[in-house]
Order: C-alpha cells, then structure tokens, then sequence
C-alpha cells in the first residue's frame, strides 16, 4: 500500500514549524492509523484536540476592540476540525478493541484455557482491554455526534425541535425524566397498543463521516456488552439490559439512515481502520457493511433478527414520502443475484470486505452469549493507579 512507503518526516517538520496548528497532528495521525500504527495516531488526535480546544478559547476571548482575538494564519482552525479528530480516534480505538476481541476469540476456538493458566490471564488481559477501547471509541463517536443536530418534524409549524444527535443514544438509568418528559424527541413512535405509527418528515445535519460513525458506534456498543463474570450473579439479568439496550440504538441507527438515504453526500464511506492491510488496493471497509455482516451472522444472537433488512422494513414511513433519485443502501448481505434490478447497488458495486464482522461475531457468539466462561473483570492495579492520578489531576 502507498501509506507503507510514506514517510512521515515531512509532516513532522511542519508541525515543528507551526506547533499550534492541528492540521499536521491530524494528517500525520491519519498516516499512522494508515500504517496501523494506531497508538501514536490516537497520541497525535489527543495532542490535536486539545490544540483546538486551546485555539477555540484563544478566539472566543475578546481583544481591546471586543473583538475575537485573530489567530496566525498557520493556525486558522477550521469549525469542523474537532469531528474531524474524535471520528479519526475513534476509528482507531475501535480497532483495537477489535485486535484484542480477535486474539481472544483465538484462543477460545482452539480449547478453553483452565483458570490460572498463562493462556487464561492473557484471555482476560485481553478482555479488559477490548472493553476500555470499546468504551473510548463509543465515547468519541458520541462525542461526533454531538456536534450534529436531529429534528423528528421539520415541518412542524409551532417551532421545530432540534436536539444534538449524541442524546438519542442513553444508557439505561440516564436522562430518564427528561426521556419521558419529551416523547416527541423519539425517533420510532408507537400507539398505546404498542403498534408502530407513521412518523412526520425527519432532518438531520450533513456530514460525510455520519453514516460511518452511527455503525461504528453500533459496533463499539456491542463490544462493551458484559460477558459472564466470576464475581457476579447477575451477568444473565445484565445482559439481557444491554441488549434491550442496543436493540434500541440500532433501531436509531436504522430510522437516521433512512433519513439519510438517497441522498449522493450521504453515499457509503469507506473506513481506513483495517486490522491488517486487505489483499487488495481495491477493497475497502465499512463500518456499515461489518454491521450489515454482522447480523447476517449473529443477528438472532445479539438483536433476535435474522438480518438487518429486518429492523430497517419494520420502521414506520414518513408521512410525507420523499421522492430520491438514488436507491436506499438497505441489507447488501441479502443480495444474491449476480445481476441486480435496475437501480439497486448489489456487492460487486461495493468492493468491501468484513473481516472485522467475523471477530465481533465470534465474540458475541463466543464470549458474551456463548462457551460460559466466567471472566475477572474487574480493575487491575495499573488501571486503578492511573484512575486514581487522572482524580487528583
């Protein structure tokens, strides 16, 4: 691949020449990520989100003319490098939680290792780390999020609701009272016999790394769900929460992309974050189409779907129907034929490969619903040690 032969000295040189711009920062961590050197990319993305952090305050404070204060022209931030840089760390967080998910569903194919055995704190050593990197990379594409408004009725007349688009996705026990104080915010209504009605005309904000980041945080929630553990009773009770829970952000998911559908800015993006490179320039991976895979494979498993096509006809429609030009990027993994209909995209149109779907498969089938090894999850002495110095800081 290019990026292998890439050198990364020039761009450290013009960091060097303009320290405060995290533009060099981001497309140096791009290059890394690239190379699959992904902790030093994640270095790079946090060193440049807190440039912008510092450059965003720098330019709110106002000057003796009251003023915003100018910046050089080496360090004129752009408004979206911020979605930019938490996207980008993301995409690498998820990558390793999904090296270390890979590793140990290795591991538990070949024989169960016994309790105290090498094999056995490595599995749980690696267990541990899939799941703070699972949580970090839902953290950044909430954060992502965030920065996009959702409105459920554009076309209300007595003034539009408009939400960020992170208070959609809640854990259970968050934001209870202000869910059920405003109804109107859900994005899948049903009636009072628990039948789905139809929805009003839905917006949200352009983005062209939106789609890509609603399933790549589809596939960060599913590697936090909480296996079997040593030092609880009720693991059973937990998971079926956590999947109540992401049953539930997945019909999210599903109900935004149809918002976004037919739509050419909001055509399917490629990810960059591949364990390792593919066998060809030409395949690419998509957050969305590891999802897609993913239930394919596990869908009765994790959200009791035989497929995405499932949840995605299930939606209500909008009442008012949009004509698009272009056909919706509904369950590709359904699509046999070598010929597709005149208009529909098939997978030869969409050169994309799953391997990522296959380890969080088996890691769902394996480890969270599966063989019934019970796990240690709880904190190590280094992780409490850093907990504790991030408290005092």
């Amino acid at each position: 691949m290019l990026s292998e032969s890439t050198s990364l000295i020039p761009l450290t040189q013009l960091h060097q020449e303009s320290p405060s711009s995290p533009h060099y920062l981001r497309t140096r961590a791009i290059t890394r990520s690239l190379k699959g050197d992904f902790l030093p990319a994640i270095k790079d993305l946090t060193a440049a989100l807190s440039l912008v952090k510092a450059l965003a305050e720098h330019q709110s404070q106002p000057d003796t003319n009251g003023k915003g204060k100018q910046t050089s022209k080496g360090s004129d931030l752009s408004p979206d490098m911020e979605s930019q840089c938490v996207f980008q760390r993301g995409g690498c967080y998820l990558t390793l939680a999904i090296r270390h998910a890979g590793r140990l569903t290795k591991v538990i194919q070949k024989a169960i290792p016994q309790q105290g055995s090498e094999e056995f704190v490595q599995s749980e050593s690696d267990i541990r780390s899939l799941r703070l990197y699972a949580r970090k990379a839902e953290r950044d594409f909430l954060r992502f999020l965030s920065k996009v408004d959702y409105s459920p009725e554009v076309d209300r007349e007595e003034g539009t609701v408009v939400v960020t688009l992170n208070t959609l996705f809640t854990h259970e026990g968050e934001n209870l009272s202000e869910e059920s104080a405003s109804k109107e915010l859900m994005v899948v209504h049903t009636t009072t016999n628990g039948q789905q009605e139809e929805v009003l005309e839905a917006a949200l904000t352009y983005h062209p790394l939106l789609p890509d980041a609603l399933y790549s945080l589809l596939l960060a929630h599913t590697l936090t769900l909480t296996p079997p553990q040593v030092s609880s009773s009720t693991s059973s009770e937990c998971r079926q929460k956590e999947k109540a829970e992401i049953i539930r952000w997945a019909r999210t998911v599903a109900r935004l992309q149809s918002i976004c559908d037919g739509y050419p800015l909001f055509l399917p993006a490629r990810s960059p974050y591949i364990p390792r490179p593919p066998p060809s320039n030409h395949v690419n991976i998509s957050a969305r189409a590891d999802w897609i895979e993913l239930l394919r494979m596990s869908g009765q498993t994790l959200l009791s779907v035989p497929n995405w096509e499932a949840i995605v006809s299930s939606l209500p429609r909008p009442t008012t129907q949009r004509k698009s030009p272009l056909p919706s990027m509904r369950d590709l993994s359904i699509t046999t034929k070598p010929e597709s209909p005149s208009g529909s995209l098939s997978k030869s149109d969409y050169p994309i490969t799953t391997e990522r779907a296959g380890i969080v498969s088996r890691f769902v089938e394996d480890i969270v619903f599966g063989k019934g090894v019970a796990w240690d999850l709880s904190v190590t002495n280094e992780e409490s040690k850093g907990k504790k110095k991030k408290s005092k800081k």
